[in-house]
């Protein structure tokens, strides 16, 4: 069985994978189609393997079929957040059926390759097979050393579902010894997988990953809430005060204690609570038309001229009634 990085016919499973700072000495950018037109690290691969599938796509446009490249070499941190997020979105049965664990992805070896056409929209999917590419494919990916590494119906055997997508070069004379024979690499070594190893254990911080929940904020109230809340506290204070056993003010349970119902002289004026109508509006004794809340003029939505008008009236009735003050207006 051969289990060293640097070699084309490599063995790389769930079981024996590949050291987590492994990189292949050398990885250049074939010159085939591929999905994507700027350059990406997965459009690399071995030189060897580079020059071989430039090649078999160049027989394959021959013959009439384009193949497009969608993922070659797979660095061992591009594998662990391919996986981890593929842990996450699509769960553990899902992951561990189509993906490697990091580490034990060919892709790290930079000899493999994924592959899709263009009727497909460049994804990978079982439905290549049936494709006319993904025919041709199947049938003369040998001629250029390369092989489909997961079979249909091998599952069992390579631990991994059927992916027509997925070629991985191994030279001319294994490729073709394979394919003619029906076998996969791991039949080729006779591997048996060994007593001691336990694939759930080795990885179980891998397969079991959790992502750590994030929490939630406690939301900052608005300058508007707490400008609120500051009246409900100010309102409940002065309601204490107003109700305590020593105060001489009398306010009724539904009013709120403010300047409009509380006269000069510290007590109620009824009048407010009598000529209030159901609907808030408030009646004037000397007009029957009713203003409502909003509609009612203040100093806020009265125009800067009437403001100072009003102003400069209340001024004068309060100078009027101080002999020997002299009238200020206001500018």
């Amino acid at each position: 069985m051969d289990l060293e990085p640097s070699s084309i016919t490599v063995f790389i499973n769930k079981e024996y994978g590949l050291p987590k700072d492994y990189v292949p000495y050398k990885l250049v950018e074939p010159n085939i189609p591929f999905d994507i037109p700027h350059y990406e690290e997965r459009k690399l691969l071995h030189p060897e393997a580079s020059v071989a599938i430039e090649n078999l796509f160049a027989a394959a446009e021959k013959d009439g079929y384009v193949l497009y490249g969608i993922s070659g070499y797979r660095s061992y941190k591009r594998q662990h957040n391919i996986f981890i997020d593929n842990i996450v979105k699509k769960g553990k049965k899902h992951t561990l059926r189509y993906s490697a664990v990091p580490g034990t992805s060919e892709h790290q070896t930079g000899l493999a390759m994924d592959v899709s056409s263009k009727s497909l929209r460049y994804k990978l999917t079982t439905a290549f097979s049936t494709s006319p590419e993904g025919k041709w494919l199947a049938d003369n990916a040998h001629h250029y050393g390369y092989i489909i590494r997961y079979p249909k119906d091998k599952a069992d055997i390579t631990g991994y579902a059927y992916e027509p997508w997925h070629i991985r070069y191994v030279g001319k004379d294994l490729a073709t010894y394979l394919y003619q024979n029906d076998l996969t690499l791991e039949e080729y070594y006779n591997y048996i997988p060994s007593e001691e190893f336990n694939f759930e254990e080795e990885y179980s911080d891998l397969i079991n990953y959790t992502p750590t929940p994030t929490p939630t904020p406690t939301p900052t109230p608005l300058p508007e809430d707490l400008d609120e809340a500051e009246e409900d506290l100010e309102g409940e204070e002065t309601s204490e005060e107003e109700l305590s056993e020593n105060d001489d003010t009398n306010i009724s349970e539904d009013e709120e204690p403010n300047e409009d119902n509380i006269s000069n002289d510290g007590e109620s004026n009824d009048d407010i609570t009598d000529h209030e109508s159901s609907d808030g509006g408030t009646i004037d004794d000397n007009d029957n038309t009713k203003t409502t809340e909003d509609e009612s003029e203040t100093e806020e939505n009265l125009p800067i001229d009437d403001i100072g008008a009003n102003n400069f009236k209340e001024d004068n009735e309060d100078d009027m009634n101080n002999p020997g003050v002299t009238p200020t207006p206001t500018p």
